[in-house]
């Protein structure tokens, strides 16, 4: 009993980010051209924030994690390393990149989410 009381806690930030998005949604409908712009940019930002700020939840965030703390830095990659990862040439280069800029795997991981939501409002 009390596993699913505790699973039912974890569902709270979806629920809540569910809701959100609906009410931006529906309320879009109403709104003028330029009104609807700025919805699109808070919703963008919405799930930027949601997809970016998130701490081993989803099913790929521990890939993402252990990959960021494998890859070496940018000075010390080689051609031997892209044949140790199963992952394409950019993003272990992309991977690299990052580390050699910052110590963290946060940075990154909200900066591919930013990145991911950019490219699916402009594609």
């Amino acid at each position: 009993m009390a596993f699913s009381i505790r699973r039912t806690y974890l569902m709270f930030p979806y629920i809540n980010f569910i809701v959100i998005l609906t009410f931006l949604v529906l309320i879009s409908n109403f709104l003028e051209q330029r009104s609807r712009f700025n919805l699109g940019v808070l919703f963008a930002s919405i799930i930027v924030l949601f997809t970016g700020f998130r701490f081993f939840s989803g099913a790929d965030y521990e890939p993402y994690h252990l990959l960021f703390l494998e890859v070496p830095s940018i000075a010390n990659l080689s051609f031997y390393h892209f044949s140790l990862f199963p992952y394409e040439f950019g993003f272990i280069i992309l991977n690299s990149l990052f580390k050699t800029l910052f110590e963290e795997p946060y940075v990154f991981l909200f900066v591919l989410a930013f990145l991911s939501v950019l490219t699916k409002i402009y594609v």
